[in-house]
């Protein structure tokens, strides 16, 4: 896993485990806009497991114009790739999902947006 200590210029690369039932990604937020210092720019990729494998999740990508709205079923192996919109992710009861992140932009700062009508969930 990639992380701040590792020299390179454009990609971050991590992992997220969800527990089953579980939601990640969440609030829901997006990195599709470059506005320093209050976001940056960054496509990206996950590549999902399911343990057991018949396993399934799903990923909801929107923007908030909706002209993006599509609610997606994660199943092994699966790979999904995108440059714009929120994209949280939801394990289905009792299955594991895990999936492999990776980030490119133009400059290595992740620094997300959330969805203003989720963003309280911070306070909880």
């Amino acid at each position: 896993i990639m992380v701040s200590q590792v020299e390179a210029r454009h990609l971050l690369i991590g992992e997220t485990f969800n527990q089953p039932g579980q939601w990640s990604s969440y609030p829901p937020h997006r990195h599709d806009q470059h506005q320093p210092p209050e976001s940056y720019y960054l496509e990206e990729m996950y590549l999902f497991k399911l343990k057991p494998e018949q396993g399934f999740g799903f990923q909801r990508v929107y923007t908030d114009d909706r002209r993006l709205d599509q609610a997606l079923v994660i199943e092994n192996n699966d790979l999904a790739i995108f440059k714009k919109g929120y994209h949280p992710v939801a394990a289905a009861p009792g299955y594991q999902l895990y999936y492999l992140w990776i980030l490119a932009g133009p400059v290595r700062i992740m620094k997300v947006m959330d969805d203003p009508k989720h963003a309280w969930i911070h306070n909880l």
